[in-house]
């Protein structure tokens, strides 16, 4: 291990230990992901990057041809790809297909390739199929939920009786304009 490495893994380690052993309390279950999350991602940035720096030693006049890199990132692309749609493509909660647009486009997509872009260009088709496979399941899903909760939608009695429901309403007993006279 780099120096930097090891003495950054002796200031966390008692503190790691300390979340793990405290992680059968819910907060810290949530907390340790996070961890273990952010662990990944810094090694597997180090690792990419790492990869490209021995491949540029290697073949200094080449390096910058990233089709070079093909042989040792597709596979791993096509892992990750694999790995991932199986899961995308169940998914049915809209804001949970909303927030992975988001971290994909802006802190996937965003910074860690444009940041590192040599390191990371072999991933990229890969990134963006995974991204249209996210735009396709959050179309569909929206589709199927305008079709199930609005097109469809069989009111009620009771849905159309708003001035009942204002009149029932808790709110509207007691009228937040008029002062309390009680206070004063």
């Amino acid at each position: 291990m780099k120096p930097n490495i090891v003495a950054t893994y002796t200031q966390l380690k008692p503190v790691v230990e300390e979340i793990e052993r405290r992680s059968s309390r819910k907060e810290y279950v949530q907390i340790l992901s996070e961890c273990h999350r952010i662990y990944c991602e810094q090694r597997l940035s180090l690792v990419c990057q790492l990869e490209h720096q021995l491949f540029d030693h290697f073949f200094p006049s080449t390096s910058e041809d990233i089709s070079s890199l093909a042989p040792l990132v597709d596979p791993l692309c096509t892992f990750l790809y694999d790995t991932l749609r199986p899961k995308l493509i169940h998914e049915t909660n809209l804001d949970g297909l909303c927030e992975l647009v988001d971290i994909l486009k802006i802190e996937v997509i965003g910074e860690h390739l444009s940041r590192r872009s040599e390191s990371f260009a072999g991933i990229r088709p890969t990134l963006d199929r995974i991204l249209a496979d996210i735009h396709e399941r959050l179309t569909f899903r929206a589709q199927t939920h305008i079709c199930d909760e609005i097109a469809n939608y069989l009111q009620l009695d009771e849905d159309l009786d708003y001035p009942g429901k204002l009149e029932e309403s808790p709110e509207t007993n007691s009228d937040p304009t008029s002062i309390d006279q009680t206070r004063l």
